[in-house]
């Protein structure tokens, strides 16, 4: 199973990652997350542990959060693409409450996703589509999503596009990526 799961232990949750081979995505879960609405996604200030000192930090095969992980959280996760071809790459973003994607050592915001969509649906906004992103085959890209949750339904995935596939899209998973460490 790939995504993130989140299991009890004694009096504290923590995350538990079944069959994670891989670890090529850095996971880091902040908790106590105040209430946020689309005009204060971007506003951390409120938390004292973001983004130095995470509430767990963990690894994961893939950019997909499938479970109900808790409420009021932040969580970044961080990976290297590594492009399979050289063109035009399309990175979609689902997910509940909100999202947003970086993409390249400069930190390019690409995708915004401020409002809830279903696990891998990327038809309901379009600003969960960015634009065309020109990559190379072979080259490191790093990646970053952003997910915040108030409450109720946890659930994001990040997809690509690839230059030769355009009407399909990827889940990014463990075969395309890279560990930052």
């Amino acid at each position: 199973m790939s995504g993130l799961e989140c299991m009890y232990r004694g009096d504290r949750k923590r995350f538990l990652f079944p069959g994670v081979a891989n670890r090529k995505v850095e996971v880091k879960f902040y908790t106590s997350a105040p209430s946020f609405t689309a005009d204060t996604f971007f506003n951390f200030n409120a938390m004292s542990k973001y983004p130095n000192n995470p509430t767990i930090h963990d690894y994961s095969d893939d950019f997909v959060v499938q479970r109900d992980i808790n409420e009021n959280y932040v969580l970044v996760m961080t990976s290297y693409l590594i492009a399979p071809a050289t063109g035009n790459y399309y990175f979609a973003l689902a997910c509940d409450d909100a999202c947003v994607m970086y993409l390249g050592d400069e930190r390019n915001l690409i995708i915004q996703s401020l409002n809830s969509n279903e696990l891998m649906d990327y038809t309901g906004q379009p600003n969960q589509v960015s634009s065309h992103h020109y990559l190379t085959k072979g080259e490191k890209y790093y990646i970053e999503v952003v997910l915040r949750e108030n409450t109720q339904a946890d659930r994001m995935s990040l997809s690509m596009k690839i230059p030769g596939e355009p009407d399909k899209w990827q889940l990014v998973t463990s075969r395309f990526l890279a560990p930052r460490y």
